[in-house]
């Protein structure tokens, strides 16, 4: 339900909904997340089913709830196909892990200060406003 960004906005996440969404002082924060997804194939669904393994989502679900200060992800995964097996609709509350996301994060500024030094090597062209437009067209 929209996007979300870290307080710097380097990084940014995009829910597919809010549970109790809290505005601090520009900063918005929620309880808990919810993540959809329908996936093509679905026997992604049906391992889901028989082993628990939401492993796949794992960075999108706690990068969220590290973005939003949240501190659990409902992750819904639904196929269609599945429905005369009684299978077609998984749900997974995924609870907040610190340890997870102090480790993303850290891989996340490393990125980040990969980017600039890239964008720094290329000596200030991107952010070029004439380049920039060039390269949109």
């Amino acid at each position: 339900s929209g996007l979300t960004l870290t307080d710097d906005g380097v990084f940014g996440y995009s829910t597919d909904g809010l549970v109790n969404p809290r505005d601090l002082g520009g900063t918005l924060t929620s309880e808990g997340l919810v993540e959809i997804k329908c996936p093509i194939d679905s026997q992604k669904l049906l391992a889901m089913w028989n082993t628990g393994d939401v492993s796949e989502y794992m960075h999108q679900m706690q990068g969220g709830m590290w973005i939003t200060g949240a501190q659990w992800c409902d992750l819904i995964v639904y196929s269609p196909e599945l429905a005369s097996v009684g299978r077609n609709l998984y749900v997974k509350r995924v609870l907040r892990d610190d340890v997870f996301i102090a480790r993303l994060e850290l891989q996340l500024l490393a990125f980040n200060r990969r980017v600039e030094a890239f964008r720094a090597q290329l000596g200030g062209v991107a952010n070029d406003a004439a380049w920039t437009q060039k390269q949109a067209a």
